[in-house]
């Protein structure tokens, strides 16, 4: 008789085509969004990549407080999909699917290729515009946060690969993309000290430590080159001004101090852990990860500990920041949780033991009643509804535009800024230039004129912020009646919080009195009101504005 070979026992394939399927289904439902307009943030960056192209100089003849990355990201993607606002929706599209891609192979390679499609799904939702925002997600998509997260992730990636025995080659890669991060937001470097920190957890002090030298080789490198680059462009002393003297003082208006700052820090996860879901299971998948014992001596234990330093990194570039806590600020952390989620359900619902299969089934149902609580589905369906619609022509332009709105129409509305720059566009000649006195930085970009001031928000040029003579309404009005706008266009609600500042007082200064003298009241477009430059020459002497830059 002969003896059988015992069969070996293979996992079941089901889990990886469910994932599969997953993902793909959520990247589908992107799609529609490719219609969706720009947010402010956008309309700024968009507008800045699109002067770049036409020889206008970064920080020195645009002004914006970031560091380059963001820009010559959006002039890639011009270059790459054209100078169109689909664009900016597909370089967010990538970035995402670039950092669902990230995770899904750091999950394969530190515990199993279904611990890695387990991450890669939880991820691809987590990261859903749709479900995760109001309005679709407009305003999120394509700014600072979902580049940095994709790198970040790429360098936990890479610190997996070291950890793995790959050299230190890859040690160099992590800080490299690191130092990547830095170049979209000076934060990002907290990822370097928060890797090495896992480093030392997964393996051990020596390891740690030749992790930190190494990476910090590389993450020097990114910023090097971004300094050679300003240097050769001859713009190093505005970047200087720009990045660190009036990033500074930006973060000291309404001088709240850290106690302000982190109390509503604080009170934003807490909404967010109580009414998000992916935040609320993260959470507890954090909570019960602290406790495991085995960090070192386990593949999932290792995926537990990256998770809990990278969402402490991520939560501490956050608070550093500065008051303002924006929502976007958050968005760093949703990589980490995705992690946090599947870690949870890998050692419940994957363990095989019943006591721990029932603590699974709780958590699917706590997961469940979140998303029924926090109305991501509902957002989810009635936001692609509206996008599919739209794109298969079944509402018109401004009915569709009307969604996208800020709660005071005030403040920020689609609509009224397509309906600004179709009428920008039609009384212009390309040669004209425009200035918009507000937040409507997309207008130039959409109007296809050319700013007439460095200053594409009218808040930085007229809030004395900093001790320099650019950053004042007279050398505004002073730049202004160098340049000529053709139209001179007040957003008249638009305002800073934190400092109380109102466009209208500071339109209403001396100088732009004098200045509008050459202008006369065209029209109005919503919250918007056209000045057209008239053909005689300004009056400013009595205000002692100095005519020239």
């Amino acid at each position: 008789m002969f003896s059988e070979t015992p069969r070996v026992a293979t996992p079941s394939r089901w889990p990886l085509w469910v994932s599969l399927i997953a993902v793909v289904g959520v990247f589908i439902l992107r799609l529609p969004g490719i219609v969706q307009p720009m947010g402010p943030d956008q309309g700024l960056y968009a507008t800045i990549a699109w002067c770049m192209q036409r020889g206008l100089a970064l920080y020195r003849d645009l002004f914006e407080q970031k560091p380059p990355g963001l820009f010559l990201t959006y002039r890639l993607g011009f270059a790459l999909f054209g100078s169109r606002t689909s664009a900016i929706f597909w370089l967010d599209y990538l970035a995402g699917a670039g950092t669902v891609l990230v995770l899904f192979d750091l999950g394969r390679r530190l515990v199993s290729l279904r611990f890695g499609a387990l991450t890669a799904a939880l991820a691809a939702f987590a990261t859903l515009p749709a479900a995760r925002y109001a309005n679709g997600g407009f305003v999120e998509r394509s700014v600072t946060e979902p580049f940095v997260t994709l790198f970040a992730s790429a360098a936990a990636w890479a610190a997996v690969r070291v950890f793995m025995g790959r050299g230190d080659s890859w040690t160099f890669a992590a800080g490299l993309f690191v130092g990547v991060a830095v170049l979209y937001k000076q934060t990002a470097l907290i990822y370097l000290p928060a890797l090495a920190l896992w480093m030392l957890i997964a393996t051990d002090f020596a390891r740690g430590r030749r992790f930190a030298l190494y990476a910090s080789a590389g993450v020097v490198v990114p910023p090097l080159l971004a300094f050679i680059w300003l240097w050769l462009r001859g713009v190093l002393a505005d970047a200087w001004i720009t990045l660190v003297e009036y990033n500074v003082a930006y973060l000291a208006v309404g001088d709240h101090g850290l106690g302000f700052t982190v109390n509503r820090f604080a009170h934003e996860v807490w909404r967010r852990v109580t009414g998000d879901e992916v935040w609320a299971v993260g959470t507890v998948g954090a909570v019960a990860a602290v406790w495991a014992d085995r960090w070192r001596s386990t593949a999932a234990g290792r995926a537990a500990s990256l998770g809990i330093v990278w969402l402490a990194a991520a939560l501490t570039a956050t608070v550093a920041n500065g008051p303002r806590v924006f929502t976007t600020y958050f968005t760093t952390s949703l990589a980490p949780l995705s992690l946090l989620s599947a870690w949870l359900f890998h050692q419940t619902l994957g363990s095989g033991g019943r006591r721990k299969t029932a603590i699974g089934l709780a958590a699917l149902a706590f997961a469940a009643g979140m998303i029924v609580r926090s109305g991501s589905m509902n957002r989810l369906v009635s936001s692609t509804a509206w996008d599919t619609r739209h794109l298969l022509g079944q509402t018109g332009r401004q009915e569709y535009l009307q969604r996208f709105r800020s709660r005071s129409a005030h403040a920020f509305s689609a609509a009224d800024n397509e309906r600004l720059a179709d009428y920008i566009r039609a009384h212009t000649d390309a040669r004209d230039r425009l200035f918009v006195f507000g937040m409507a930085a997309g207008t130039y970009f959409s109007s296809g004129r050319l700013p007439a001031s460095s200053f594409l928000f009218a808040y930085p040029a007229v809030s004395n912020m900093i001790d320099q003579p650019r950053f004042s309404v007279e050398a505004l009005a002073a730049e202004l009646v160098h340049t000529a706008p053709r139209y001179i266009v007040l957003q008249r609600h638009n305002g800073d919080e934190f400092s109380g500042w109102h466009a209208m007082d500071s339109f209403a200064a001396p100088p732009m009195v004098a200045l509008l003298r050459n202008y006369r009241q065209e029209t109005e477009i919503g919250d918007f009101v056209l000045y057209r430059r008239s053909d005689r020459e300004p009056e400013l002497k009595e205000t002692g504005v100095v005519v020239g830059r």
